[in-house]
């Protein structure tokens, strides 16, 4: 089986500002496992599953890198759409 990095984002769009809850979905890949999230506005966090993120209004692009104990670095990424109310 191949490994893979997921993002489970909800939600991934609505009216800013906006809490997005944030968890990974990894696949066959040999652990520990290190996280690290950019959020798309400047802020990280290296958490397994973050807090809920704040977005305020805005289109951003989140991602998320896994390292896996050979070193080996995943990827996924998600984009977060917090419109303008209206």
């Amino acid at each position: 089986m191949k490994a893979a990095v997921e993002i489970f984002a909800a939600p991934k769009s609505g009216k800013g500002p906006m809490r997005v809850y944030l968890e990974p979905k990894v696949n066959n890949l040999k652990g520990p496992l290190k996280f690290h999230w950019y959020f798309g506005d400047g802020k990280e966090s290296e958490e397994m599953i973050p807090k809920p993120h704040y977005y305020g209004f805005g289109k951003y692009n989140l991602m998320l890198e896994v390292t896996d104990m050979e070193e080996k670095t995943y990827t996924a990424g998600v984009n977060i759409d917090a419109a303008l109310p209206g």
